[in-house]
């Protein structure tokens, strides 16, 4: 059970880190990441 609440807690860190990525990725090329973010969308909705 700790292994699997532990799990989940390193799952949100790495989400919040890898949103974090986007953002400064997404910053520094000037907003060219939309295509890229629409297609990581449509990945995980077909996920």
């Amino acid at each position: 059970m700790k292994i699997h609440k532990l799990s989940f807690i390193e799952l949100g860190l790495l989400l919040s880190l890898v949103i974090i990525l986007v953002v400064i990725i997404y910053k520094v090329s000037g907003g060219n990441l939309e295509y890229l973010l629409s297609d990581l969308l449509g990945i995980l909705t077909f996920n």
